[in-house]
């Protein structure tokens, strides 16, 4: 092996030297991958962003799937940059035998022509979206410059990587249908087979065309354009087709996804059957428009969007008259009017709404107006499904945070869910999650808080302990050996246990409760609870995972025990407990170290030792106490009974002395 390459899973080569700009992606770069000894780069891989959350599942899939119309994922693994001093996720992928088909989205090359589309990439493209379909997964980055000659003749394509980012963070709007341009580019959400095929038939117009058609500069007025019109007609435009790539593009582009075409159409047609699109149903139109901003707006979807993009004059319209008027005499349509009681109660409810709680109407009426579209507030757009990739992305943007943590307060994924045309069972268990995240919010404890809320949405994503900033904590095992690897350049007078790691602990392990961290946030008023508490966790997870033993971390934890240590009464015991913690920690095993400090036994035999002892005491001191108040009487009594007296005392003091020996070889 070359001295400067690097090993991923202790057998992939890396030459950090060896850049692959022909494969790099928007969010991350290609370097040259070896097989072991290997002279020629028969891989390339991705160092992908590390605060991006990626999508492990749909590479895992990719790796199972064959099909030529799709690049073969290999392995990943978390990798130690050298340019950058931290640890870095790393895709590795099969070199396409071919380069890209374009290299930017600006770029231009001549037509395709229509055997090259339909068999060279359609066939095989449908092939590897149909394997993914059936593992449960999509691809949501078919785009021009994420497509790859699969022969050196330049007559078959292939679709790139799909797991370097969230899904749609890449994709220009106009690739993407009405529902998902809408919401911001972290919060598209995985989507369906049937957003693939919208953006396969986008692609397959910029191959007819050899470039990716222009639209205008402002993306919602683009956007507004096809809610008023159609995603066809704005992304053809005046561009001159055969009418059998007319066909297929209707099919491919209709903005109803009942009737966009799916795969058993998309496969007839390539077969040779003709397949006629059918019509879409025109949107309701009001008799009058709304206005909003100076917009009119007559139809409910552009209605929704023009509210969005306006929101500080947005609360103001949607309590008016007028709004009242356009909905229940201008527009008229039943199944909206509906939608809106469902949402926000009858018009007379929210006429009377204060300003303050705009907000939660105009998002409210948003959805109620365009169910399907992404929930909309405050010019924050996400899917349900894409909440969880927003977070992670923007957890350190103060701005955005909040707003997906409104949204997640206001329960706006329950609105949206109750008023969806069609039954979702994909969302069901998500559904099952937002449940419970206000809770966490609202609660704000140790294991809780927005932190929780990260960790429940994104299963596969890394802890963000400032701990372990520079490291790629996946599983419960990799936060152990971090917090060990870190350990001596930490704090050692605070927790090894923060927010973060406590949040994912719990998320993570469904045996570790959070009520068995809640005594955490109370280190500063009762440290031996709260060390014990950290100690016994992170002791059951080493021991319960089989983790190899952890003596910086065990260190670290013999700093914090002297709280614990002074639970004991014994002085000799405590210096007992003391010389054992430092043998122990160089063993590195938590759980000993738990059992010396948190010995119930031990504990309560030196508890009752304790009382003996303090009992003890008290009778001395009550003797004492007796002895003195003969001594300030003497001078009232006889010689005789001075006599005796003295002889009485002398034995009391005798006693006295002995109770004091006893109580100190106690302590």
């Amino acid at each position: 092996m070359a001295a400067d390459r690097l090993i991923v899973n202790g057998h992939y080569e890396v030459d950090p030297t060896r850049a692959l700009p022909g494969y790099d992606t928007p969010t991350a770069t290609a370097y040259a991958v070896f097989s072991p000894g290997g002279k020629d780069p028969s891989m390339f891989g991705l160092l992908c962003d590390p605060k991006l959350p990626l999508r492990p599942d749909v590479f895992r899939s990719m790796r199972d799937i064959s099909e030529p119309g799709m690049v073969r994922a290999v392995e990943w693994g978390v990798i130690e940059w050298p340019d950058t001093g931290r640890q870095h996720p790393f895709l590795i992928y099969d070199r396409p035998a071919g380069t890209k088909v374009f290299e930017t989205l600006e770029s231009q090359r001549a037509p395709f022509a229509d055997d090259v589309i339909i068999n060279g990439f359609l066939a095989p493209a449908a092939a590897a979206l149909e394997a993914l379909s059936e593992r449960e997964r999509t691809h949501r980055a078919i785009r021009p410059n994420n497509l790859y000659f699969a022969d050196t003749g330049q007559r078959t394509l292939m679709l790139g990587e799909a797991a370097s980012a969230p899904p749609g963070f890449s994709q220009p709007d106009l690739f993407e249908p009405i529902e998902l341009a809408g919401a911001d580019k972290a919060a598209r959400g995985e989507g369906t087979l049937a957003d693939d095929l919208f953006a396969l038939g986008i692609t397959v117009l910029c191959l007819l065309l050899g470039r990716v058609p222009p639209t205008a500069e402002d993306p919602d007025a683009v956007l507004l354009e096809r809610m008023v019109g159609t995603s066809y007609s704005a992304a053809v435009r005046g561009n001159r087709l055969q009418m059998n790539m007319v066909e297929l593009l209707r099919g491919l582009l209709s903005d109803d996804v009942a009737e966009r075409w799916n795969l058993r159409d998309l496969e007839s047609w390539i077969g040779g059957r003709q397949m006629t699109p059918k019509q879409a149903k025109p949107p309701v139109r009001a008799t009058r428009p709304l206005t909003v901003a100076g917009t009119d707006h007559e139809i409910p979807r552009a209605a929704a969007h023009g509210l969005s993009v306006n929101w500080a004059d947005a609360g103001k319209v949607c309590r008016s008259a007028d709004f009242d008027s356009w909905l229940q005499r201008s527009l008229d349509d039943d199944e909206i009017s509906a939608n809106v009681r469902e949402a926000v109660g009858p018009s007379q409810a929210f006429q009377d709404m204060p300003p303050a709680d705009d907000d939660k109407l105009v998002t409210s009426l948003c959805i109620a107006l365009d169910r399907v579209s992404p929930i909309r507030h405050r010019g924050f757009g996400t899917q349900m499904e894409g909440v969880g990739t927003a977070l992670a992305t923007y957890f350190d943007d103060e701005e955005r945070l909040r707003q997906v943590r409104d949204v997640i307060i206001g329960r706006f994924v329950n609105t949206w869910m109750a008023l969806q045309p069609r039954s979702r069972p994909e969302l069901l268990h998500l559904y099952g999650v937002f449940e419970s995240l206000p809770g966490f919010i609202e609660h704000n404890e140790w294991s809780e808080g927005i932190e929780r809320c990260l960790y429940e949405l994104n299963p596969f994503y890394h802890c963000r302990s400032p701990y372990l900033e520079q490291l790629m904590a996946y599983r419960i095992e990799d936060v152990l050996a971090g917090l060990n690897r870190v350990a001596a350049e930490c704090d050692q007078t605070q927790l090894p246990i923060d927010r973060h790691i406590a949040a994912f602990i719990v998320a993570r392990t469904p045996k570790i409760e959070g009520r068995m961290l809640r005594s955490l946030g109370a280190f500063e008023t009762s440290r031996a609870e709260a060390v014990i508490s950290c100690l016994t966790v992170l002791a059951q997870l080493q021991k319960d995972l089989k983790v190899e033993p952890l003596p910086e971390l065990s260190l670290w934890f013999a700093a914090l025990l002297q709280p614990a240590i002074e639970k004991f009464h014994n002085i000799k015991r405590r210096a007992e407990i003391a010389a054992d913690i430092e043998k122990i920690a160089d063993t590195g095993d938590l759980t000993d170290l738990l059992h010396l400090v948190d010995d119930p036994e031990a504990l309560s035999e030196d508890e009752r030792r304790f009382k003996v002892a303090c009992h003890e005491y008290h009778l001395c001191t009550v003797k004492i106490g007796k002895i003195q108040a003969v001594l300030r009487s003497r001078g009232l009594l006889s010689y005789d009974v001075g006599e005796q007296a003295a002889a009485i005392v002398a034995g009391i003091i005798s006693s006295v002395g002995a109770s004091t020996i006893l109580i100190w070889s106690i302590l």
